[in-house]
């Protein structure tokens, strides 16, 4: 009877972990992966930007792509050893690239010739940050700030005679191995007599500069850190801070970072440390209430939310750092407007029987304020294929049709991208003025925006042919055993440039915002119009018809 009551509960047993088993079997479901829409070129080849989501694996991605895993680890140094990590951003090369290279690699590699003297200055240039000439700096005081030889300084800019104040210099990214050709000596620059005008009122500012060499901030996130759902995007823009905080470091700028979770249950604005600036909160709910509570003295920046742009009018001592989407469309049209020739047509489409929403009434007020001309269309996609026959009269047959869509339906931006390329296949010359919201469409195909010259002002582009982000990418990985979202190149950004000009200027800081605009990894930074508290400054990026993705100058 024992024997057959321990066999009974062993069959049970088994057929319960069979079941379990079958059950768990049956309600799992592998992780869709999506292809991505972002192509860019990388060494001249065509690859894709993908964003890791939750649960997927380098088989999942590697199936989506039609590439091997051996090819995305080429493509990814690093990545065998770190492995995949939610919301970070990997390189998937396209078929075609992953031939290219293979082919490239079965080539013998023979060794180029020594650069040249002006190649090697060439390439100075075009990896350097531009530095403007204060009244009181010399070439020599210049040269021991940014770790850079006088003579590399001279013959990099081909500087002759003195200098001047506010005159703009490159100041080069070199390592030790550099060298130039020898030469004969050239005379050493000075700083010229005269005082330009309104040096004095400059001399005015920098009299009571206090240039720091450690300075203080207040970080904060809503980490979590205490819960089991730990926030990871703010533990990666946090690490991003704390490569910036290195960056500083190597500068010569110590920075004392206080990091608060305000998800903590004892966190409370009114016991944070006096510093020289506070980064944070993410939210405008949490950002309203941190301003509130603190002294109107203590400067604050908002990291991320977009929508807290409209508090900059209520707290004097807010900084508003992301670039909101009135800026985007601004930016958008004033760059239609310096495209725009004189033989060009512009057409403004919307959909029949919506309202106009803020979208429209933005892209109306603008477009009068660059006092461009445009004709409308107006139609609904329920009205069939046919179309396409309203398109025609507006199409241009002497110079560009420079196309605005006002809309935010996706199946409506769909339905005119699909009109606007038949007409592409037509011969007419269409360039597209798109938002940034077209781009998170999932139906829209990504050769749609490529095949109409698509252009789109952003808030946030990596460009991945910056030396800047390849070097950030390979400190990451070292530092942190991982690859990078988009919230730690966000936290870099932010805090190398707000922290660095806690530095130079001191006290000063804000009201030298208005004369300190910077491109960093994949924000940009410009206070120099309203009110001096809020980034203008709108990325934007074309969308070549040979699927590249390129960064253009505002």
């Amino acid at each position: 009877m024992k024997k057959t009551f321990t066999s009974a509960i062993i069959l049970t047993f088994i057929l319960l972990l069979f079941g379990v088993s079958e059950l768990r079997a049956q309600d799992y479901k592998a992780p869709e992966v999506s292809i991505s829409k972002e192509k860019i070129r990388i060494n001249g080849k065509i690859c894709y930007t993908h964003i890791v989501k939750e649960k997927q694996t380098l088989y999942s991605i590697s199936k989506a792509y039609e590439v091997s895993i051996e090819d995305i680890y080429a493509f990814n140094p690093g990545l065998k050893e770190t492995g995949l990590k939610k919301n970070s951003i990997i390189i998937i090369p396209s078929s075609e690239a992953v031939a290219e290279k293979k082919q490239s690699e079965s080539v013998q590699v023979v060794p180029e010739p020594e650069e040249s003297e002006e190649k090697k200055i060439e390439k100075l240039l075009e990896n350097g940050v531009t530095h403007i000439v204060r009244w009181y700096e010399d070439l020599k005081s210049i040269s021991e700030k940014y770790g850079v030889s006088e003579r590399v300084l001279i013959t990099v800019n081909n500087l002759k005679g003195k200098l001047k104040p506010k005159q703009k210099i490159i100041i080069p990214q070199v390592d030790s191995s550099f060298t130039l050709e020898a030469e004969a000596p050239v005379e050493e620059p000075a700083i010229a007599a005269q005082e330009e005008p309104g040096q004095e009122q400059e001399q005015a500012i920098d009299s009571v500069i206090t240039r720091k060499d450690r300075v203080s901030a207040n970080l904060l996130l809503p980490l979590r850190a205490d819960t089991e759902k730990i926030n990871s995007n703010s533990f990666d823009f946090y690490s991003g801070v704390l490569l910036a905080v290195r960056s500083l470091a190597n500068k010569g700028v110590n920075v004392n970072l206080n990091v608060q979770d305000i998800n903590s249950k004892t966190f409370s604005a009114l016991s944070l440390e006096k510093s020289d600036l506070i980064i944070g909160p993410i939210s405008s709910g949490d950002l309203r209430n941190v301003c509130s509570a603190i002294d109107s003295s203590q400067i604050i920046v908002s990291p991320l939310d977009h929508k807290a742009a409209s508090l900059v009018a209520v707290f004097p001592n807010l900084i508003q750092a992301p670039c909101s989407h009135q800026s985007q469309y601004k930016d958008l049209i004033a760059w239609l407007g310096q495209e725009l020739n004189p033989s060009d047509k512009v057409l403004y489409i919307t959909e029949k029987n919506t309202k106009e929403g803020e979208l429209g009434t933005s892209l109306k007020s603008y477009l009068a304020e660059e006092n461009i001309a445009y004709n409308s269309l107006t139609y609904s996609i329920l009205e069939g294929r046919e179309i396409i026959d309203r398109f025609r009269p507006f199409m241009n047959t002497e110079g560009a049709t420079r196309v605005i869509i006002a809309s935010e339906d996706e199946g409506f931006v769909n339905d005119v991208l699909r009109n606007l390329n038949l007409l592409i296949h037509e011969k007419y010359n269409i360039v597209l003025y798109g938002i940034s919201k077209f781009r998170s469409f999932d139906t829209i195909e990504v050769e749609n925006f490529h095949n109409s010259n698509m252009r789109v002002c952003l808030g946030y582009y990596i460009d991945y042919d910056d030396t800047r982000v390849m070097n950030f990418l390979k400190d990451y990985r070292a530092l942190f055993n991982s690859e990078p979202s988009q919230f730690a190149y966000q936290g870099y950004d932010l805090a190398y440039y707000f922290l660095n000009l806690c530095a130079e200027y001191g006290d000063l800081m804000p009201t030298m915002l208005a004369n300190s605009p910077e491109a960093m990894l994949q924000t940009s930074f410009d206070f120099s119009t309203k009110s001096g508290k809020e980034n203008l400054a709108a990325r934007r990026v074309v969308y070549g018809p040979d699927y590249s993705l390129s960064l253009q100058e505002r």
